[in-house]
């Protein structure tokens, strides 16, 4: 259930769940398995003074990815709907911006082009043939209204529900519960930050300059304007792999206590973590429920292998979580 608006909310603000705003104990979404016990451990034990364990609140960092991690990204990243439904308007009106195959590809209705976006190991010609060449030539406030209108209406193909419903419950209770204990949350990914950090505050509570992710080269502005930055569409940062441990670095000048993610992409990320003094917490959401949600491990088998070896905290989808997301979801 989406959440009413806010007093001083912007026009088309989309918003999580409430369910979890008044939480009577922590973590209510997950069932108490050791994962749970492993979690509350942790933050009891670094947030509490007399604890061998101790943390100060300024070295509480705690980075989470996002597809897969905070929200659902199958049967393709949310983000990529977007895209195509964008490419779906300049087809009619601008087809000349488009790459070959991919006015092919809308003409023809072929979603398997975007389908592949999902699997490619290479993600360098997808971000600039995909992700940069819609919006491109828009100054950020002209893609950030685009983008709004397009979260505010979208559905999910399988579950029927707005982006709202495709948060995951209990990692949304577990970022709560760190900003509770005074931690740091924030958001590192493999998409466009731009796009991230339109659902970062309202679904998270993390505020959008802690959102580290892919980026695009600026555009030149138009001839008669002054000081509107137009978009390009040549990638300027990729965020995956290394490189989000190297953003994570170079942007937030510290080393998490804790990392949460759920695909080979994040293993730099969490091996970064498990190897800082001090006790911390590598976190990998598994995806084992085809019922709830999905159960794949596609791009996921080195993390998993990587989780176990070295015992960092899987959450398993199917054994950890009560509820997957903030309402009922069925197949339609």
């Amino acid at each position: 259930m989406t959440a009413p608006p806010e007093a001083n909310d912007e026009p088309g603000t989309v918003h999580a769940s409430s369910d979890a705003a008044a939480l009577p104990t922590p973590l209510p979404s997950w069932r108490d398995t050791p994962t749970r016990q492993a979690i509350l451990s942790f933050v009891d034990s670094v947030t509490d003074p007399a604890s061998p364990d101790y943390v100060a609140p300024d070295a509480r960092l705690a980075v989470f990815d996002h597809d897969g991690t905070l929200w659902c990204e199958k049967p393709n990243l949310v983000h990529l709907y977007a895209i195509r439904d964008r490419y779906r308007e300049l087809v009619r009106t601008q087809p000349r911006r488009l790459t070959g195959r991919l006015w092919r590809a809308l003409r023809t209705n072929d979603d398997t082009l975007f389908d592949s976006y999902n699997r490619w190991g290479d993600w360098v010609e997808p971000l600039a043939d995909a992700l940069g060449v819609p919006f491109s030539d828009m100054d950020e406030a002209a893609y950030r209204d685009w983008m709004q209108g397009w979260l505010n209406r979208w559905r999910h193909p399988r579950f029927d529900v707005p982006v709202a419903g495709l948060v995951y419950r209990p990692m949304v209770e577990l970022v709560q519960l760190l900003h509770e204990h005074d931690f740091r949350v924030a958001i590192a990914t493999a998409d466009e930050a731009a796009f991230v950090q339109l659902v970062s505050r309202p679904f998270y509570g993390v505020p959008p300059e802690l959102v580290l992710g892919s980026s695009f080269t600026a555009g030149q502005p138009a001839a008669d304007e002054k000081t509107a930055v137009r978009r390009g569409y040549h990638p300027d940062s990729f965020g995956d792999g290394d490189n989000k441990r190297i953003n994570v670095a170079a942007g937030l000048l510290q080393q998490p206590i804790l990392v949460a993610g759920n695909s080979d992409g994040d293993v730099p990320l969490l091996e970064w973590v498990a190897s800082a003094p001090g006790r911390t917490l590598p976190l990998l959401v598994a995806h084992t429920d085809a019922e709830r949600e999905y159960a794949y491990t596609g791009r996921s088998r080195s993390a998993l292998e990587a989780a176990r070896t070295n015992g960092w905290v899987i959450a398993d989808m199917a054994r950890d979580w009560e509820t997957v997301f903030p309402t009922a979801t069925s197949e339609q």
